[in-house]
Parts: structure tokens; sequence; C-alpha cells
């Protein structure tokens, strides 16, 4: 039969056809619709290539998209069979067209295509194949970036698009691009989780009230990665029961809880005294000269017993700290003498103790008269919170003066500057802010050179343990240490430290395109223990 003649020509499933098998193009692709009644029905494959809906409104045929054949298209009288032998035996130009069954699934065939490499807009040459579900995880990966409801499956004009596109692929419902949905956001967690495993992290916290008077709070991690790339991850965004400090801090620390955050450097809070009351969670201080400080501080850290506990078995630090002596791995307790104030680490006693009658119950109630007797509810102006939060030596967050120090376009020099244009030259305030700046960025730099000093170490042992070195005569030599000890002993002294030669050289030039983060890498090597410092801060 000429072409011609099988375009021109009406099909009648009622009459007897040359072909009368199902041949499905994708065994068990019918896709299942939910009805009214709350269940399911199939439906076939063949509906991918025709408009459903213009049957549904009583169209007794249909015409052909690839040709100009009619066919009776009464799906529960005539059956889909014929139209589907038509799109894979009769219609060259369907793109399912295999007369003679050696093509197979034309899903399969590959084509090339240009693919974007990175943000610079360069494209590769790569293979392409049609996938069912590679097409429905880039569907649902659509309505994430795009911010578009999972109903633009059930467009119409997305629907036309989409058969336009790709005739083979297969709309799914709404209900299967949010379980998609549901799935990327399960893998993509799982992927995050083993980032953060393990990685100092700095959060960031924020509520407010949407205009629908609906309260939310917002949690975001921040580091930087291993090539020096300042990464952010929101956590958590969800709503909350109220401001309250308690109900944030709680939330809070469950999100860390559930991302399995353990290391948190700094934690930045929004401007509201809710937020304040939140990080209050931690640990506090005794102050001598404010005794209401001791029941804050036995109040909080009383919460912490576990936390305790588990640095008295970890940190030799914490046992020097309170005045325990640590012997071949086991922590002992000096006894009490009565001229000594610390007395060792808290046991299971002392915990119950305070607990009790004896203190915190007992100094509640001293605390809460204060607190009525001096606490004023009214506004603070301006300058009250300029003085608490930026004119108090006591309330000064220094690490914010420390990432100005850590710019090589500012150094030491700039913070100095703004300072005498705060307080005026040669002022005792300024002088005595750069000594607590110096004082904490010293101990900083003290701190990541002894952790740098025990990983290399450790390193040390592990490789002169496993492979001998010609200079290995029954004992480990370190040729650095050894080397710093030989110029002292001959009065030379050890060159300076990182710090010193960092605050001592010139500063950067003010450009618009500098960039803090290269700077520290391509100095990385110059300053190794300074760059894990700026990698917190």
């Amino acid at each position: 039969m000429e072409r011609s003649q099988l375009d021109a020509q009406t099909f009648d499933v009622d009459a007897p056809q040359t072909v009368d098998v199902d041949l499905d193009v994708d065994e068990g692709a019918d896709e299942v619709v939910a009805d009214n009644k709350g269940g399911g029905h199939r439906v076939s494959w063949v509906w991918q290539h025709f408009d459903r809906d213009v049957v549904k409104k009583g169209v007794k045929k249909v015409k052909f998209p690839y040709c100009s054949t009619m066919m009776c298209a009464n799906s529960k009288k005539n059956g889909t069979i014929a139209m589907g032998n038509h799109l894979r035996l009769y219609c060259p130009t369907s793109p399912i067209y295999d007369p003679k069954g050696k093509v197979g699934d034309t899903k399969k065939q590959s084509v090339l295509s240009f693919k974007k490499v990175g943000d610079s807009g360069a494209t590769s040459l790569e293979v392409h194949s049609f996938s069912q579900e590679k097409c429905r995880n880039s569907l649902a990966r659509m309505c994430i970036k795009d911010n578009q409801p999972f109903s633009i499956v059930e467009d119409e004009g997305f629907k036309e698009y989409s058969r336009d596109l790709q005739p083979l692929f297969k709309l799914p419902s709404r209900w299967t691009v949010a379980r998609d949905y549901l799935q990327i956001y399960k893998e993509e967690m799982y992927k995050l989780k083993d980032v953060l495993k393990n990685q100092t992290v700095s959060i960031t916290t924020d509520t407010w009230t949407s205009i629908q008077n609906i309260n939310y709070s917002c949690l975001t991690v921040h580091w930087v990665d291993e090539t020096w790339v300042l990464r952010k991850k929101i956590v958590n965004f969800c709503p909350i029961a109220n401001h309250k400090g308690v109900t944030i801090g709680k939330l809070v620390y469950k999100c860390l809880q559930n991302w399995g955050i353990e290391k948190v450097f700094t934690v930045t809070v929004g401007n509201p005294s809710s937020n304040d009351g939140a990080i209050s969670k931690k640990p506090s201080l005794d102050v001598d000269t404010r005794w209401n400080s001791t029941f804050l501080m036995l109040e909080t850290a009383e919460k912490y017993e576990a936390a305790f506990d588990r640095l008295i078995a970890i940190d030799s630090g914490f046992n020097i700290f309170c005045g325990s002596e640590v012997d071949d791995g086991e922590v002992t307790t000096r006894k009490r003498k009565r001229n000594e104030k610390v007395v060792g680490t808290p046991d299971a006693d002392d915990w119950e103790v305070a607990r009790g009658r004896y203190f915190i119950d007992y100094l509640r109630i001293f605390y809460n008269v204060t607190k009525k007797i001096s606490g004023s509810k009214t506004a603070k102006s301006m300058k009250e919170k300029y003085d608490k939060y930026w004119d108090n030596i006591e309330n000064m967050n220094f690490m914010l003066h420390i990432d100005v120090v850590l710019d090589p376009r500012n150094k030491m020099c700039y913070l100095e500057y703004c300072l005498e244009l705060i307080y005026g030259k040669n002022s005792t305030k300024t002088k005595t802010i750069l000594e607590h700046v110096n004082k904490t960025l010293e101990d900083l730099f003290q701190h990541f050179k002894n952790k740098t000093e025990r990983e290399r170490c450790a390193k040390t042992r592990s490789a002169s343990s496993s492979t001998p070195s010609y200079f290995d005569f029954g004992h480990g030599v370190d040729m650095e240490d050894d080397f710093e000890r030989f110029m002292e002993q001959r009065g030379h002294g050890v060159n300076k430290t990182e710090l010193e030669i960092y605050l001592s050289d010139g500063i950067e030039k003010r450009v618009e395109d500098f960039q803090i983060l290269g700077w520290w890498k391509s100095n990385s090597k110059k300053f190794p223990v300074l760059s894990e410092v700026v990698k917190l801060v």
C-alpha cells in the first residue's frame, strides 16, 4: 500500500486489522491516574502521543500527530491497540516507527548534545540518550530551582511543550513530582551530612514574623572548604511557636543534633533580645563582684553534666585546669586543701549538691528578688545599647576586631586608626582594646600551632614506625625541632612567628576586586597556622 493511500485512509478498530497484538513501546509504562474515588486506573502509553482530553469531550475520531490519518479513539469501545500499532508499524514519521521490529526501543538510541560546563558559558560535547527516570529527576529539580509549583505538569501549555520537545517522555502527576522532590532532598541531605562531619562551622540564626502572622526561624551554617571557597547552607527553615529565647535555643540545638554538627566556632544572632536568650543556653562564668552570677553559672552548668563528663574523659587540659592529675590515662583528683580554690573535676555528688537545696534552689530566691528590684522594663535608648554592646569592654566581641586584623589590607594599624577616631588619640580605652585583641589573637594562634604540631608529631611517629629512617638510631628525629634548639643553644634565637611576620609585613592595596580568601589561599604555605585561623573566623 502506498503511503499516500495509507495517510488518507481512516481506520476503524471494529474492522479486522492486519496486526492485532499490542506492541507496547515501554512495557509497564502505563501511567496510574487518580480518580475522584481516591483509587486509580491505568492509562495506556498511547495517550502520550494524543490529546486525551479531546476524546473525553466526545470526539469519536482523532488525527494522528505525525500524519493525516484519522482513527476511532473511544478507548472503552475501540481500545488503543490499533492506535499503538499504527504508531509503531505504519507511520514512517512516528518517533517510534519500527515496521520490522529490529530497531527496538528508540529511547535507547543516543544522540550528540552540548552540555554547559561551569559558570563561564563554555560547553562540551556529550552523548545523550533518553531516560524517563532522568527526565523525571530534572523536572523535580526544575520545580526546586525555579520555585515552580508541582501542579505545573497539569498545565496545558507545559504539556504541549513537553510533548513537542520529547514525545517519549511520560509526564508524571503532581504527586509523583512531590515524591521525587522528597527523594532529592534526602539524597542532598546525606551528601551535606558527610561534608559537615567533623567540620567546624559558624552559624547564623534569625527569627521573624510574616505578614500572615506566622513565626519563622532560619539557621545557616558557614565554613571555608579545602579549596578556600566560602560555603553556606541553610540547614533549617521552619515555623516556630514564638520568639522566646528558650524556644529558639531548643530549635537550634535540635537542628544541630539532627545534622550531626558538633563543632561550632561562632554563633551570630539577630538584633532581638530573644536571640540573646537562645544563646544563653551556654554555660556562663562566675564573676566575683556579682554574687548572682554564681546562680546563673550553676543553673546553666548542671544541664551540661554529660558534656563535662566527656571533657574529663577526652581532654587532659580540662583536668589540669580543674586541678586533677592524669596518670596512665586515668584521672585522679587531689585531696582538697583549705587554701586551694580549685579542687578537681566535678563528680556525681557535686552535681547532686549543686541541684539540691544547698545552692541552686537557695540562690534562685535571692536572684528573683534582685531582678524585681533592679530590673526595668522601659525601652533602652540607642546610647544605652551602644554602651552595653560596643563601649563596654567586658561585652565586646573581640572576634569582630580579629576579622579586621586578618584582612591583609587592614591588619593592626587600621584597627588602631579606627579606635583613635572613636575614642581619641592616646586614649586608655584604645590601648586596652588593642591589648585585648593582641592577647586574643595570640591565644588563637598558639592554639592552632599546638594542634598542628600534635598532628605533625602523630604523622611522624606513624611514618617512623612503618618505615625506618637512615637517621633513626632507636629514637625519632625531628629535624625542624632539633634545628630550632640548635639555634637557641648558640644564642641566635628562633625566627619570628607567623603572626609576627604577618603583622610586620606591609598591607595590601585596596582594590575593588580584591579576594581575601584568594589571598590567604596563595599565602597558606607562608602562613600555615594563621590560614587555619582564617578559615574559622
